[in-house]
């Protein structure tokens, strides 16, 4: 099970996730998932949970993860999301936490802006459908194939 990013990554007990990442990490309570089967911390404060696809959780992009829940400090906006998507790719404001976005279609890259201001790529991997928002100094991403709905109310249902 692969979770790609840019920069080192280090596997890790869910339960140290906070401490390792120095902000709250937060778990889905929905009963769908349960626990990840795998947590990861990269050199830049990115916390991934990662799922492992199974009949309920059907394959992302990637074929070896059924679900990708990632936090970090960091913000997106719609302008430079509506720059790289392609003719098949949507865009679509959600109300979520401080305001976020569904994105579905076509594949599509993933980067983000850092607290410092560094543009932050994950142009190594291609991402599909995914829920992105902002919530203080926070971004959350979920990457699912299960559609809006389900992620909007596995989002609701962080602890």
């Amino acid at each position: 099970m692969s979770a790609s990013t840019s920069s080192p990554r280090s596997r890790l007990d869910p339960a140290g996730a906070s401490e390792r990442a120095g902000f709250p990490v937060l778990l889905p309570a929905d009963p769908l998932l349960g626990a990840p089967d795998a947590t990861y911390y990269s050199g830049r404060d990115e916390v991934a949970l990662v799922w492992a696809p199974t009949d309920a959780l059907p394959p992302t992009a990637e074929s070896d993860i059924g679900l990708l829940i990632m936090q970090f400090r960091g913000s997106v906006s719609p302008e430079p999301i509506g720059k790289i998507i392609s003719s098949g790719t949507t865009v679509e404001p959600v109300q979520i936490g401080d305001g976020g976005y569904w994105i579905s279609g076509d594949p599509h890259v993933f980067f983000y802006m850092s607290p410092d201001g560094q543009h932050i790529d994950e142009g190594r991997r291609w991402v599909g459908d995914a829920l992105i928002w902002q919530d203080g100094e926070l971004t959350y991403r979920i990457e699912t194939s299960l559609g809006k709905d389900a992620a909007i109310r596995i989002a609701e249902s962080f602890q």
